[in-house]
């Protein structure tokens, strides 16, 4: 066997990397953004002036219709406002404002157990 083919056969079955190309591969890895979650996204969406439709919403998450409701619905019982309006074209879009703060009885002199 000559020595060509020796090492190309070595080379072949050894699969460690060169130092060089792990680095690479290291580099890469570490320089990319993790993915943004479709939770994320959809309440980008939500955030936008004009908000999202559930057909928007599930043609960018790949969700069905259903799923994208009850998104809506958890997002609801989390406290985040959801607004629904109804755009020029018939179709209903929502939008998200501010999470609302836990509702918080007033206090009154009765309350307070002082008399006026």
């Amino acid at each position: 066997m000559s020595e060509l083919s020796t090492k190309a056969i070595a080379s072949a079955s050894d699969p460690a990397p060169s130092v060089a190309a792990s680095k690479r591969i290291r580099k890469s890895i570490e320089s990319r953004k993790p993915a943004e979650s479709k939770s994320a996204l959809v309440l980008r969406l939500l955030a936008r002036t004009r908000g999202a439709t559930v057909a928007e919403i599930a043609e960018v998450t790949t969700w069905q219709a259903h799923t994208v409701r009850a998104f809506l619905s958890i997002q609801r019982k989390k406290g985040i406002t959801l607004s629904r309006e109804i755009r020029k074209d018939g179709k209903t879009a929502y939008r998200s404002g501010a999470a609302t703060p836990p509702a918080v009885p007033e206090l009154s002199d009765r309350t307070l157990g002082t008399v006026a």
